[in-house]
């Protein structure tokens, strides 16, 4: 998938585009972003912060609406004390994930009001 290749090759212009192609209707983009995040929590800190980084490209380039971010963050955010007993770096995972989407612009309002449920 684009996704895998990214984490991969790290090129951002080949994601956007990939992704693109593939037409996801603004209905499906929910299970991708879950599928994103949950690959982000689950893996090493490395490969998180590489799906951190796919999930803010394609929010930043329109791929994703952001919209799609809600539900599945809200879904992350109210088990994340679970979700931490098996993937012990899930808390710091989101943390990477909210500071990186604080310093754009255009992700910024998306993740806004996720950060105080991480204390």
């Amino acid at each position: 998938s684009a996704i895998n290749d990214f984490l991969i090759d790290k090129d951002k212009e080949v994601l956007a585009a990939s992704v693109s192609q593939l037409r996801i209707k603004p209905e499906q983009q929910e299970l991708v972003v879950a599928w994103i995040l949950e690959h982000g929590y689950s893996e090493t800190l490395q490969k998180g912060r590489q799906s951190a980084f796919a999930l803010l490209e394609l929010l930043d380039r329109g791929v994703f609406e952001g919209v799609a971010v809600q539900a599945p963050m809200s879904k992350c955010m109210g088990r994340l004390a679970d979700l931490q007993l098996d993937c012990p770096q899930a808390k710091e995972y989101f943390s990477f994930l909210l500071e990186e989407a604080d310093k754009r612009g255009t992700t910024r309002a998306v993740f806004e009001g996720f950060a105080k449920l991480l204390t």
